[in-house]
């Protein structure tokens, strides 16, 4: 039987940091660029080496990926500072504990991440949530790829090589909180669930076009549905 292939995103979909990870970005490129970094808003959806390219332009620092191999051990060390510090400060977004649960039970499905994210560093986030980062059978993370995009065909290798089965885009389910999460959807050939829990209103959500949206994930029957078509296909 085709599997369905539901890949979670992890800032404001699963769990908000209260802050942990802007303040490690911040901490980890200032101890680089000193004076020179001009701080920025942070913007959901973007891989974490992107944030921090994004960062270094513009603070009008050149080649910005030479520092990559520096960054990343930094940025982690203080992301796990943050989080041990600050934990009481980390929350799960509503239903995540449960919907997780179920569908980590369940025969029709594997269950991933799709994120943005440097591995290590949701490795550390769902750890300071109690949140058992082995029901995810699969991901695709920051070290992945160049793009969002790029992710999807990741994680579906992965899958095919889990379930020992042929596996395809069109299997996938991603479940976002931000516009970049319906439009790699769309680039990939996905459907894609759109949660209201992060930066962006159901209203400016579903003016993006995803297939499903909902305020959170305690209502699970848009993602059933979802899931029913995906198996009907």
């Amino acid at each position: 039987m085709p599997r369905t292939i539901i890949l979670f995103d992890v800032d404001g979909t699963l769990l908000v940091t209260g802050g942990a990870t802007s303040r490690a970005i911040r901490t980890a490129a200032t101890a680089l660029f000193g004076t020179r970094l001009r701080w920025s808003t942070i913007p959901p959806g973007r891989l974490d080496h992107q944030l921090f390219c994004d960062l270094a332009r513009g603070s009008d620092i050149e080649d910005p990926e030479s520092y990559l191999d520096r960054y990343k051990p930094l940025y982690l060390r203080e992301l796990r500072r943050e989080l041990a510090e600050h934990v009481a400060d980390l929350r799960l977004m509503p239903g995540v504990r449960e919907i997780v649960h179920q569908l980590a039970s369940r025969r029709d499905v594997i269950l991933g991440l799709l994120t943005g994210n440097y591995r290590e560093g949701v490795c550390a986030k769902l750890a300071a949530a109690k949140l058992d980062m082995d029901q995810f059978v699969v991901g695709a993370f920051a070290e992945d790829g160049r793009s969002r995009s790029d992710l999807v065909h990741v994680a579906v290798t992965r899958a095919a090589v889990y379930s020992a089965a042929p596996c395809s885009s069109a299997q996938v389910i991603l479940v976002g909180d931000t516009p970049r999460d319906i439009e790699c959807a769309r680039q990939s050939g996905s459907r894609v669930l759109a949660v209201a829990t992060g930066a962006f209103t159901l209203e400016q959500l579903v003016a993006c076009g995803p297939d499903a949206a909902v305020r959170d994930l305690t209502d699970a029957a848009p993602l059933e549905e979802l899931i029913r078509r995906c198996g009907d296909a």
